[in-house]
């Protein structure tokens, strides 16, 4: 008994100690790398469409297993994020969220996906968008 009990212990302690479980949800559709090459930025207060001088600097890839990393100062953004999940929004309609850890909650962008094009919206009103679009 007294071993089935440290055996016990020595299970649940070791459990507790692996390694973080992906906190992500992978989505089939967005598995692959992207890269950026346009965003929309604010020029004199007004928002314009900026092309991506050269889009495979700036890229993010996306896991089946729901893990996210990030490439280049124009995506530097998402680079505390090392999962992502899909969500589907009544009225408003796909989202994807970006998670940094446990601590603190996922945050979400608009999500647009056509062929091998993606459109992020950070901002609720679509002036901001960053298109991608899938490598090869």
């Amino acid at each position: 008994m007294k071993k089935a009990i440290i055996f016990l212990i020595l299970v649940v302690g070791w459990s507790s100690c692996k390694e973080e479980e992906s906190l992500g949800v992978g989505y089939p559709p967005l598995v692959g790398t992207w890269k950026l090459v346009q965003k929309n930025v604010l020029n004199d207060s007004v928002y314009v469409l900026k092309t991506i001088e050269n889009p495979t600097l700036h890229t993010l890839t996306f896991e089946s297993d729901g893990t996210l990393s990030s490439l280049g100062e124009e995506t530097e953004y998402y680079r505390s994020s090392k999962y992502y999940k899909v969500d589907s929004v009544r009225f408003v309609g796909q989202r994807v969220g970006f998670i940094v850890g446990t601590i603190y909650p996922a945050f979400y962008q608009g999500l647009t996906l056509k062929a091998d094009s993606l459109w992020l919206s950070p901002c609720p009103d679509h002036v901001c968008d960053l298109v991608f679009v899938k490598g090869r």
